[in-house]
């Protein structure tokens, strides 16, 4: 059969006129012949003339020219959400700009599966491939008629997804998945001002600015084993509202007093600390007020292991709080302090001291902040 139906078509001994001559081209009408197939055109069915037209996802990138669609051709604001692939952003009469600033890092993960296609659904079966709804994959299919590239994945199950193939047809074979892109990356500043739903874990290095507030890691410091006659920790950022001391074991060559002192960038802060102490075994109890040096503790004897924590809360400004419990080893003694004291200008260092003569000889000190 020829590509078109003739609109006359003439026996042998037929006059040839004027009519049957026009009629010859201007009845004529395409026949399924003039149709190639997977070439992107579609012949219209019902009454003659059958015309030609272009098949509902009918042209592939490899019916066009590199660089044949220009921006000169594109009307002004013609593009859509609907008109772009699934790979696009979105946005509504609240528009999304998103300028250089969202980086995904591929996860290079080389996994081998099977898969079938019906329709321009492909079904991939992946033994445990970790992989989420959302999740952006390249996949190799190395045999059958798969069409290799990035697809975002659906309909997740532990051991399957789904992706959307550009072409249609019933096809099966193998495939490997080499690499996924599961982490994100935000260069520059970037502002949501509606709700942000996350469904796995996050992962944040520095602050995090959440409503004006600001979310910080809780950080710890380096244990260092009690020794000499102070213990320092410094260089406490600015932004530390409160700070845990730890002692294990913590003990001294004597008898006198244990001191917790704060400090600012031009030293140690030796006065203006109140508050009261008091050591309890239970049945007595023996208080007093600080000496004003710091935040102390009675150890009570030789041989007397401290155990515990002491909590320093900034309440406002520069003044702060502390709160302190800890427990005497080898006399079934638990030691409580409170107080506060006001530095001139902004924390950056607590101290462990030792009264002198008396030096610390075992132990583990280490501080959080937050």
């Amino acid at each position: 059969m020829g590509i078109l139906l003739k609109g006359t078509t003439f026996a042998t001994g037929d006059q040839v006129t004027a009519t049957k001559l026009n009629n010859l081209v201007d009845s004529a009408t395409f026949t399924s012949d003039a149709v190639v197939s997977n070439g992107g055109l579609s012949l219209t069915t019902g009454s003659i003339p059958y015309k030609l037209f272009i098949s509902d996802l009918g042209v592939t990138e490899a019916r066009l020219a590199a660089g044949s669609v220009s921006t000169t051709k594109i009307a002004d604001a013609t593009i859509t959400p609907a008109k772009l692939s699934i790979y696009a952003p979105t946005w509504s009469s609240t528009a999304t700009t998103i300028a250089n600033s969202l980086d995904f890092a591929s996860i290079s993960s080389s996994t081998t599966g099977t898969y079938s296609r019906s329709g321009y659904t492909i079904t991939v079966t992946m033994t445990a491939h970790g992989m989420s709804d959302g999740t952006i994959v390249t996949l190799d299919f190395t045999s059958g008629a798969g069409s290799d590239g990035s697809y975002i994945i659906s309909g997740v199950s532990a051991n399957q997804f789904t992706v959307t193939d550009t072409v249609t047809g019933t096809t099966s074979g193998n495939c490997t998945r080499t690499s996924y892109y599961g982490n994100s990356r935000v260069r520059g500043s970037e502002t949501i001002d509606g709700n942000l739903s996350v469904g796995k874990d996050v992962s944040v290095t520095g602050s995090l600015s959440l409503g004006g507030s600001t979310v910080r890691l809780l950080t710890s410091g380096t244990a260092v084993n009690a020794s000499g006659s102070t213990v320092d920790f410094t260089s406490i950022p600015s932004w530390v509202k409160r700070i845990t001391l730890m002692l294990s074991g913590v003990s001294t060559t004597g008898s006198a007093n244990i001191t917790i002192q704060l400090g600012t960038s031009s030293g140690v802060v030796t006065s203006g600390y109140s508050g009261s102490m008091f050591n309890t075994d239970g049945n007595n109890v023996g208080t007093s007020m600080l000496a004003g040096t710091g935040f102390t503790i009675r150890p009570t004897g030789l041989a007397n292991f401290l155990y515990g924590i002491c909590t320093i809360v900034n309440i406002t400004g520069n003044s702060w709080v502390c709160s302190l419990n800890m427990a005497l080893s080898n006399n079934d003694i638990v030691a409580l302090t409170s107080g506060g004291v006001s530095l001139s200008s902004t924390l950056d260092r607590v101290r462990l001291l030792a009264t002198s003569p008396d030096s610390f000889d075992a132990g583990t000190v280490n501080i959080m902040y937050e």
